[in-house]
């Protein structure tokens, strides 16, 4: 692919990887890697070979899975469903013990757990719309051991919740990178017409009714609101669609509606100008920069969208606040990873703080 560009190809690969396009494979017990060979998923690449559709037709009629979709509003870009690929990819490789990610043309299956498994495509019928199973691995006794009585068992509710905020989160962020005007939500099938159509129902609704309506009939939304739903009904009125553009409690403060004039950050612990120089401090690149605050956050998995903000500190110290962290809590971080400069900075303000306070009174 790349034999004109060799000298520049670690260059070209970490282009890639920073654009969501590939991730490394790690080695595992199912493969020996080769030593000095590296093995890269780039799922934009694979091609329809025929006979690897995934029939799920019988799962999405079991017990042991639950089927959710993405819609697009009528578009969605390829190159969204194949940079989501790749961060699941990445997502599913370290979670321990697993198999590795089975990828096929516009399909993946992906290991979660022992005991669960997902499958993202492109729904065939309507290629604007993701299906997303996520479905209880089934098991095989040794001969020694007794069959479970229990042969189908839903997905574990945590499980669910847990993959539905990944996808969430995901889209989230590649809609600020690089999508920022496509719309989606999340739905289910509905179990009342869809021999006859492809007809959703708004995931929120189900959440929040015992029953949605279908024309004259109506569909139970137990199953769903067992799996996803919280123990108090949400609010009336609330929107389902999830757009790029709408806050979410568990998305990281910098992926959320942005305003005021300077639009990276809403609530800053220190005045700006303050903060400023902190970033002037914290921003280029240093073995304990702002990417060491990121990860105290648990931001590891948004390291590249940050790195490509005029001021990454400045993005990331909206979520000290929102921890309940103080600036003391701050100064003591910075001496844990030994930023003297910062402690020094934090140490000035504090002082003239305090003298101001001492005026004051």
């Amino acid at each position: 692919m790349w034999h004109d560009f060799l000298d520049q190809l670690e260059g070209l690969l970490q282009l890639m990887q920073k654009f969501d396009l590939l991730c490394v494979k790690t080695q595992s017990t199912e493969t020996q890697a080769v030593e000095g060979n590296r093995l890269f998923y780039v799922p934009s690449l694979l091609k329809n070979q025929g006979d690897e559709v995934i029939r799920l037709e019988h799962l999405m009629k079991s017990k042991t899975a639950v089927v959710l979709y993405i819609d697009f509003n009528g578009f969605l870009p390829e190159g969204l469903f194949y940079r989501l690929i790749v961060r699941l990819v990445q997502w599913s490789q370290l979670n321990q013990g697993g198999y590795e990610p089975r990828l096929f043309f516009q399909q993946a299956n992906l290991y979660v757990n022992e005991d669960h498994d997902m499958v993202i495509r492109i729904l065939p019928n309507k290629r604007s719309c993701i299906q997303v199973v996520i479905l209880r691995a089934s098991t095989v006794c040794s001969d020694d051991e007794e069959e479970d009585k229990e042969d189908e068992v839903e997905p574990c509710p945590s499980v669910c919740k847990m993959v539905l905020e990944r996808l969430e989160n995901n889209l989230l962020y590649l809609g600020h990178t690089w999508m920022k005007r496509v719309h989606f939500g999340f739905f289910v099938l509905c179990r009342v017409c869809y021999k006859e159509k492809t007809h959703f129902h708004e995931l929120e609704k189900c959440l929040n009714s015992k029953l949605v309506p279908c024309g004259l009939k109506r569909m139970k939304t137990a199953k769903f609101r067992r799996l996803f739903g919280d123990s108090k009904p949400k609010q009336e009125g609330h929107q389902a669609t999830v757009t790029a553009s709408q806050v979410n409690p568990k998305v990281p403060v910098f992926l959320r509606p942005l305003s005021g004039i300077f639009k990276e950050i809403s609530a800053p612990i220190l005045p700006f100008d303050f903060m400023t120089e902190i970033c002037v401090l914290l921003d280029p690149e240093l073995n304990n920069d702002w990417r060491v605050v990121a990860s105290k956050l648990g931001y590891d998995h948004y390291i590249n969208y940050l790195a490509r903000k005029d001021s990454p500190t400045m993005c990331i110290m909206n979520g000290w606040s929102e921890k309940g962290w103080t600036l003391e809590d701050l100064k003591t971080f910075m001496i844990e990873i030994k930023r003297g400069d910062v402690v020094r900075l934090i140490d000035k303000y504090l002082s003239t703080k305090q003298e101001i306070k001492e005026v004051e009174l």
